[in-house]
């Protein structure tokens, strides 16, 4: 199935399972799915691999959320530097 993902173009070269179901978790959490939302998606018989991987999905958004925020801070200070 991967291969032929490849062999389409919809995949790039050493895409895993794995990798697939930590993408589909990081964009479920993005769009708002709850882990109960995402352990049934993945089939899991509990959701503590759901809450792991949204807590990472959660801590990626979030940061990246941020990012934007230190670069204003750090250019008012650039623009109004202090004697």
């Amino acid at each position: 199935m991967i291969k032929a993902l490849e062999s389409e173009g919809k995949a790039k070269p050493g895409l895993t399972f794995h990798g697939l179901r930590r993408t589909l978790v990081s964009d479920a959490t993005d769009k708002g799915a709850s882990s109960k939302q995402i352990q049934a998606i993945l089939g899991d018989r509990s959701s503590s691999m759901s809450d792991l991987y949204a807590d990472q999905a959660n801590k990626k958004s979030m940061t990246s959320a941020v990012v934007p925020k230190l670069e204003r801070l750090r250019n008012r200070k650039t623009d109004n530097p202090k004697d």
